[in-house]
């Protein structure tokens, strides 16, 4: 599925299977859901997307990205899929530690994809490098639903370098 977006190259979509395919060459993955008790599909699914690192597009990412600044700004949309509304909030994972997310910037290709109530939709997330050891992180974004299920995409692995 092509997605007619020219910054978009990770596509994270939670499937009614409970098995994850990556296609690393587009960057495309499932989301699997993260439970707090049991582990059990969520009646709820996420879509989400990272756009850019530190103002690069995504797909134009080919090695880690070197970070020299004292912040690294993540951008990207995610929304409740099922109920097509926004989420309740969103975090970007580095290596599994999580940081919240400014949500609700309007993307008008993404309503215009996805109908106008997911407008709302965007997510811009500054990291403190201070927070964060030298080295080379995964990056994943974690979406919780309005009803409180939280869905986790697949790592980009090495995709940031400290």
């Amino acid at each position: 599925m092509k997605i007619k977006l020219s910054i978009v190259s990770l596509f994270v979509v939670c499937a009614l299977c409970t098995s994850c395919l990556v296609d690393s060459s587009s960057k495309k993955s499932a989301v699997k859901t993260e439970s707090k008790a049991k582990k059990k599909k969520s009646p709820n699914f996420a879509k989400a997307s990272i756009l850019t690192i530190e103002k690069t597009p995504i797909k134009k990412v080919k090695k880690p990205l070197q970070i020299e600044d004292e912040m690294i700004n993540i951008t990207g949309w995610a929304f409740d899929d099922k109920l097509k509304r926004p989420a309740q909030k969103v975090h970007v994972l580095l290596n599994k530690k999580a940081f919240a997310c400014k949500y609700g910037t309007p993307r008008k290709a993404i309503a215009k994809k996805f109908g106008d109530k997911v407008l709302n939709s965007g997510f811009s997330c500054n990291i403190p490098v201070s927070k964060l050891n030298k080295g080379l992180y995964n990056v994943e974004i974690r979406v919780t639903n309005a009803n409180g299920s939280r869905k986790v995409s697949k790592p980009l692995n090495n995709l940031i370098k400290i």
